[in-house]
């Protein structure tokens, strides 16, 4: 499905199904890195499980860049601590 008909949006990411059949239920993240078109699977079949994986997803990859004192999250950097 294209970015614009999406069910959640976050960002570069969004919430997108298999395109190619295997798994027809569960949701995926894509987003574009470096020009190309990337998948995650989220593991949930339940639109609402896939929006918190998408923006524990996002959450993660910002905490893993560097960030200036005024515009750094507390909570990303304790995701990434805990694991």
């Amino acid at each position: 499905m294209p970015r614009e008909t999406s069910p959640f949006i976050l960002g570069d990411y969004w919430l997108d199904k298999r395109r190619d059949g295997k798994s027809p239920d569960i949701w995926q993240i894509a987003g574009r890195e470096k020009g190309q078109l990337v998948y995650r699977s989220t593991k949930c079949r339940d639109v609402e499980k896939a929006k918190e994986a998408l923006r524990t997803f996002d959450s993660q990859g910002r905490a893993k860049q560097k960030q200036s004192n005024e515009d750094a999250e507390l909570v990303p950097q304790l995701f990434l601590y805990a694991r």
